[in-house]
């Protein structure tokens, strides 16, 4: 069984918590002030080749295949739906992380809104 990583944004002090520093409660509740983001199993590149856990809340910059074999590149923010993790385009398009290639993290939606309005 695959360890399951969280970070958690403080609103109150507008910074990230790094997974290592994130204790998850164990009634589940985080305070009121975090935010939780859960770590999504998929690394995506950060930095120069650097590999990074991708998180709830990303902004990452991917590639997928369409029908026709080309390549189409998207920016969209990580989302948990239901039962499987998605990126989501400022379109309202979605796209199953499995089925995504070579992402690249952007930033989050917490720190850098403003690279799904590009």
């Amino acid at each position: 069984m695959r360890e399951i990583k969280f970070r958690a944004w403080n609103k109150a002090q507008k910074h990230m918590i790094p997974s290592v520093d994130v204790i998850v409660p164990k009634d589940g509740k985080f305070e009121k002030h975090l935010i939780p983001m859960q770590a999504t199993g998929k690394l995506g590149t950060k930095g120069k080749n650097r590999y990074a856990d991708i998180y709830d809340g990303d902004i990452i910059r991917f590639y997928f295949q369409i029908k026709d074999g080309r390549v189409l590149e998207f920016v969209g923010r990580v989302i948990w739906d239901e039962y499987m993790w998605l990126a989501e385009t400022k379109d309202g398009d979605q796209f199953s992380l499995n089925r995504i290639h070579n992402c690249i993290i952007l930033g989050n939606i917490h720190e850098d809104l403003n690279l799904l309005k590009q």
